[in-house]
């Protein structure tokens, strides 16, 4: 091969690679802003409708409440006032679900802060939601369900060492997290 043949080559070369790594800078890029749009619509979800006192009160009720009721009616059966409070609640586990379910906001995230109420939400409400599915025909509340799922699915503990939370000595609910603990003396 001559000389001029193999400059080219490798000139196509580099370029080839540069390309490649400008595609997937960009996808990142493009990835990111993509989620940065939605990360306002998630924080405003998590520390608005969350932290209500309003929303907590309803969530609290349903929870208190649906225990007693027969499912047979479905969500769209229960009397009033408890089918407000309950839809306000269900729609935003359900917003919660549609973000994780497209990515837009961190599958860990969501888990790590709030895994507990989405596991207990979706014991209360699974057999109204399957009786309104029956009675409906249709899929109904299938983002709720998918992060029902994934809340079940995740291992708490392995979360919270992920994260590298810290625990308070003496914390034994948890013994796996000790290797965590923190005491006053160790944080100076």
């Amino acid at each position: 091969m001559e000389v001029q043949t193999v400059l080219a080559v490798v000139a196509v070369m580099i370029s080839m690679a540069a390309l490649t790594i400008s595609s997937v800078i960009s996808s990142r890029q493009l990835r990111s802003m993509r989620n940065a749009n939605h990360l306002p619509v998630a924080i405003e979800l998590l520390t608005r409708d969350y932290g209500r006192p309003d929303f907590q009160r309803s969530e609290r009720a349903m929870l208190e409440q649906l225990a007693s009721i027969d499912p047979s009616a479905g969500i769209s059966g229960l009397p009033e006032p408890l089918l407000s409070k309950s839809l306000q609640v269900i729609n935003f586990y359900d917003s919660i679900g549609i973000l994780v379910s497209f990515g837009c906001v961190d599958e860990e995230l969501v888990l790590t802060t709030i895994n507990y109420r989405i596991r207990r939400i979706w014991e209360s409400l699974e057999p109204f939601i399957r009786a309104e599915r029956d009675l409906q025909q249709r899929p109904y509340l299938d983002f709720l369900e998918d992060l029902a799922a994934r809340a079940h699915r995740a291992d708490s503990l392995k979360l919270t060492r992920r994260r590298g939370l810290l625990v308070m000595p003496g914390r034994e609910e948890n013994p796996g997290l000790a290797a965590h603990s923190v005491s006053r003396s160790s944080q100076r």
